[in-house]
């Protein structure tokens, strides 16, 4: 039985319920490789120039790297990042869509699509945090009343 239990760890088949840090970290690591790989390619993806481009890609693996079940803060610096990550591919999409090759449109939109999801996972997994609910399962208490 013990080995079964070092398998369902090893494998992170046992999910911590009201836990979405292992989703966001994965959408952050994936929209800052499409970010390095699409700027040298296709160009900026934000008007603010390449150097910001690295620095982007680096903050959300930072913010990957330092997302975990025991604090909120990482949580509630996520929301914060892919807020305004979305908030600035959405501004970037809109002003230069008739400027720039459709490549970079489709490129922003992928990822403000990947970074709201981020969001909407930090905000529900920093709310269940705040309120305490990390890891604790449902329970008959918890269902409305009839």
């Amino acid at each position: 039985m013990k080995l079964m239990a070092l398998f369902v760890d090893f494998f992170r088949l046992k999910k911590i319920p009201h836990y979405h840090g292992d989703s966001i970290r994965q959408i952050f690591v994936g929209t800052a490789l499409l970010w390095l790989i699409a700027t040298p390619i296709w160009g900026d993806i934000l008007p603010f120039g390449s150097l910001f481009s690295i620095l982007s890609a680096l903050a959300l693996v930072l913010l990957a790297a330092l997302t975990n079940p025991r604090s909120s803060v990482p949580l509630i610096a996520d929301a914060l990042i892919s807020g305004a990550g979305v908030f600035l591919l959405e501004a970037a999409a809109i002003s230069f869509y008739d400027t720039d090759p459709i490549v970079l449109l489709v490129i922003r939109e992928i990822a403000a699509i990947a970074l709201i999801i981020a969001f909407y996972m930090s905000v529900k997994t920093a709310r269940a945090m705040l309120e305490g609910s990390i890891g604790a399962y449902p329970t008959v208490s918890d269902s409305p009343e009839k």
